[in-house]
């Protein structure tokens, strides 16, 4: 591992590993480092998942969590990485990016992240929000002061979607350093 870096990126989830890639793929002489305070995603492991402890351990000042980070919400393809999956394809709702970029530029990027996960063997299959079960749902809802946020979904499932995070982690580590169960205290 090199000491000396000309970019760190703080933080191994969606946005941690997404800059990872556009840093090799459009910079590749760049010497990137990689670190979260969480493990790798094939250490990734929940000890009450797996039925050793039936509660989160407490480590200090009556906190829970486990040592170094909570492998469920810590580590490699960030807390999104024991969910089920569900990519919503829209600019419409998730997050405040159209306050800063134009709807289109929005959807250019979901739309990239999208061909990456389905270069990594991602389902192709895509939910319709149009179907007559959806409108029947909405109507449904709406009956009852909800609103149905509508868009289009890959949805990859747990299993699909940690066997994507460890392609892209095996594909990212041929040309970036990544540093695990390290905790960032200051930038400097």
């Amino acid at each position: 591992m090199n000491k000396n870096y000309d970019v760190v990126v703080v933080g191994a989830g969606p946005a941690g590993i997404m800059a990872c890639y556009e840093l090799y793929l459009k910079q590749p002489e760049l010497k990137v480092l990689l670190i979260d305070k969480g493990q790798d995603v094939m250490n990734r492991h929940c000890p009450i998942k797996e039925k050793k402890i039936k509660s989160c351990p407490i480590i200090k000042n009556n906190e829970p969590g486990c040592l170094p980070a909570c492998s469920i919400t810590a580590g490699f393809g960030g807390a999104g990485a024991y969910s089920d999956g569900k990519f919503n394809i829209t600019s419409e709702f998730g997050g405040w990016l159209t306050d800063y970029l134009s709807t289109d530029e929005v959807e250019d990027i979901i739309q990239y992240v999208d061909n990456l996960y389905l270069k990594h063997g991602a389902t192709k299959e895509i939910t319709d929000p149009t179907t007559d079960k959806v409108k029947e749902i909405e109507h449904r809802g709406y009956a009852v002061g909800l609103k149905l946020l509508r868009a289009k979904v890959r949805h990859l499932g747990t299993e699909e979607n940690l066997r994507i995070m460890t392609e892209m982690s095996t594909k990212l580590k041929e040309h970036i350093d990544m540093l695990f169960k390290t905790a960032v205290k200051e930038v400097l």
